[in-house]
């Protein structure tokens, strides 16, 4: 009975380790299965980002081109170029810009406010003797109504006098075109003045006849 019952027991033993064995087959299985299906998944998502940073530095390389594009534009332009954003913050510049306006390329930077802007013209006599904090108040309000003329005309302390085109952007910002109109300006003026002269000789001979 002694070895009947070793018998028993080793049987009960032998068959308690092969159901083990068989769970921790079934465990491993599981968890075999499972990390492939982790790895197919990760192996999809470094798909998808590897898919993302494509389309992103294929955007990147895009906007860099079209700002190349807009810069090489600006600096081949012979008006002077601002932009600004909703925020009467400057955005985009060209070297006529500081030329035609006498803004101190200092000040030059993107983020740079309208209001500093003005206030260094106004500094540096742009717009004649004025209080400079009043001007400064006075030209924010006219830009920021909105209700102003497209052209304007300013002649600077300089003798030059400068066409201001200004256009409203789809988003609030403006872009303005300063244009140098001296030349124009001075063949206006001349006209004008041989048109008075030929006005005056044609009244005088008027006279003189009757």
């Amino acid at each position: 009975q002694t070895t009947l019952a070793w018998e028993h027991g080793a049987r009960l033993f032998a068959a308690g380790i092969t159901g083990l064995i068989l769970v921790l087959s079934s465990v491993l299985l599981r968890e075999v299965v499972a990390a492939r299906s982790r790895e197919v998944g990760l192996d999809r998502d470094r798909a998808v980002l590897a898919r993302a940073n494509a389309d992103l530095e294929a955007a990147r390389a895009r906007a860099d081109a079209r700002a190349a594009e807009l810069q090489a534009t600006l600096a081949g332009m012979t008006d002077g170029v601002m932009m600004l954003d909703p925020e009467l913050r400057l955005l985009q510049w060209n070297a006529h810009f500081s030329e035609f306006t006498g803004v101190p390329t200092s000040l030059l930077k993107v983020g740079t406010p309208m209001e500093a802007i003005l206030r260094a013209q106004a500094d540096l006599g742009e717009f004649g003797p004025v209080v400079v904090e009043a001007e400064v108040k006075r030209r924010i309000t006219y830009l920021t109504s909105r209700s102003h003329p497209p052209v304007i005309e300013r002649t600077r302390p300089n003798g030059r006098t400068i066409e201001l085109r200004r256009s409203l952007l789809p988003d609030g910002g403006y872009v303005t075109l300063y244009t140098d109109v001296t030349t124009r300006k001075q063949g206006e003026d001349a006209l004008h003045r041989a048109r008075e002269m030929a006005e005056a000789a044609t009244e005088a001979k008027s006279r003189f006849v009757a």
